[in-house]
């Protein structure tokens, strides 16, 4: 579609390993051919030449010559991407193994020929891994036990109105804008309709927090959710869900974000919570949809969180009318650090991509359009936010009492010891000089107390100046481990 936004049927992409080398390899099979036909264009172009009279077909091969030889890069060089992804997400895995189980001849023997076979390797799944909270022993988290714990509210702001079309999301882009921002992780809106059925819409932040004792919007519950387990953030929209009388008669759509899709993905098989509607923004995680539920899948190419997602089912899922939403935010030019990696996972990004789904004709954004037209026809919609925290019922933090706050109330916390990392509502990350993933450089190795991971280390290499390819040349041979352009 035009702008670089794709909408197509749902589905599930398949990431292992084992795919994506075969990929790769077929990619490269696919290469070669067009260097054997370079070669046979050029030899035909010089017999062309060759001639008396010159044919006007000597110039039209000559121009097949050099599309194959740019094609034939294009490919090379995706191959390559698609070998690097295969050991990173091999690697990714077997480091979340080590943080759950511990670490196995087998498992550290594999690492290390992995980082022998592409220098650099670790690092970069390190760092890949650490954006999902899978890696607390790689990252020098210290993790707390997922038992014993309980959520409660904090706080809950409730707001009602009889203009139903003031709060109703007309479109994708407000769906987005519904997503919690402040001090809520979670909103619920409930439209009283004509008829006298009730509609609810649960819109569910993201990550609030890197390592925290009361936040459950964590890594923590990244790392759990990722893994495919309950988490404590899920348990905190269950009890919204709960508070705001949310029944499985009822229907629902579920508007989440980030670590929220993978919550979404979590409960929607639940006959407890049973929605209609799953939209998801980013998703890391991406488990097949029941059948019963349309699920609209939204993620932007270039969004490194969104790029973790994937599973081992490569057919749709979820109810007719489900279907996914691609978009890269730097319209196919290289990125620059943070401001193209993790910008792209950000609301403000998806909130412009939600309006470019608007702006769009494509019939299957009906799915989404029609159900939100008909929310604005409730006669009454109360709106409740919520603030919820977790316990763990088991502490009793320097004498002081565990209990919660009493609902609807906010105050001092009479909780442990300070989180780790940013306070519920506050920012995920605040590097003084982040950047992208992939842009993580290797350090000689450490000193003894020293850091051996930082963000900041960026690796800067001359580039290759270009080859140039003259009529009746061949492309480099594949020995030559050119990484540079060819000029033609």
């Amino acid at each position: 579609m035009s702008d670089g936004l794709s909408i197509s049927e749902g589905g599930y992409t398949a990431v292992s390993s084992d795919s994506l080398r075969d990929a790769a390899n077929r990619a490269l099979a696919v290469a070669n051919l067009l260097r054997e036909a370079v070669t046979s264009g050029n030899r035909a172009h010089d017999s062309l030449e060759c001639m008396t009279v010159r044919l006007p077909v000597a110039d039209s091969v000559l121009q097949a010559v050099g599309m194959s030889a740019t094609v034939a890069q294009l490919i090379e060089v995706l191959a390559a991407q698609l070998a690097r992804a295969a050991d990173v997400y091999e690697a990714v895995e077997l480091m979340i193994a080590v943080d759950m189980n511990g670490m196995t001849p087998a498992i550290e023997n594999r690492l290390a020929a992995l980082e022998a076979a592409r220098p650099g390797l670790t690092e970069s799944a390190l760092a890949t891994a650490f954006l999902t909270g899978g890696l607390r022993n790689f990252a020098s988290l210290s993790a707390l036990p997922r038992t014993g714990k309980e959520v409660y509210i904090v706080d809950r702001k409730i707001t009602r109105t009889s203009n139903a079309a003031s709060v109703a999301p007309k479109g994708a882009a407000d769906l987005v804008k519904t997503i919690p921002t402040g001090a809520a992780q979670i909103r619920v809106d409930r439209y009283n309709m004509p008829d006298g059925s009730r509609r609810f819409v649960v819109s569910v932040s993201g990550t609030r927090a890197l390592l925290s004792e009361l936040d459950p919007f964590d890594m923590h519950s990244n790392a759990d959710l990722y893994t495919g387990n309950d988490s404590t953030s899920a348990e905190a929209v269950r009890k919204a869900l709960e508070d705001a009388g949310v029944e499985p008669e009822d229907w629902l759509l579920m508007n989440t974000h980030s670590q929220a899709a993978m919550i979404a993905d979590r409960l929607a098989p639940d006959p407890s919570v049973d929605p209609e509607m799953v939209v998801t923004w980013g998703n890391p995680g991406e488990r097949p949809m029941p059948s019963d539920v349309v699920n609209i899948d939204i993620k932007h190419a270039n969004d490194p969180v969104g790029w973790l997602g994937g599973s081992e089912y490569p057919i749709p899922t979820g109810a007719d009318g489900s279907f996914e939403v691609t978009r890269d935010t730097n319209d196919g030019r290289p990125g620059s650090g943070v401001s193209d990696a993790m910008n792209a996972h950000f609301l403000d990004a998806y909130a412009e991509t939600g309006a470019m789904m608007d702006a769009s004709d494509d019939p299957r954004m009906d799915a989404l359009r029609e159900p939100l037209a008909e929310l604005a026809e409730a006669e009454s919609v109360t709106t409740t936010e919520y603030v919820v925290w977790e316990k763990d019922l088991r502490d009793d933090t320097h004498g002081r009492s565990m209990a919660p706050f009493p609902e609807g109330q906010r105050g001092a916390t009479p909780a442990p010891s300070p989180a780790v990392g940013p306070q519920p509502g506050g920012p995920l990350f605040e590097f003084t000089d982040p950047v992208a993933p992939d842009q993580i450089g290797i350090a000689p190795p450490p000193e003894p107390g020293e850091t051996r991971f930082r963000f900041g280390e960026v690796p800067v290499s001359p580039p290759e100046p270009p080859v140039t390819l003259h009529a009746g040349e061949g492309l480099p041979p594949k020995e030559d481990n050119h990484a540079g352009p060819w000029r033609l």
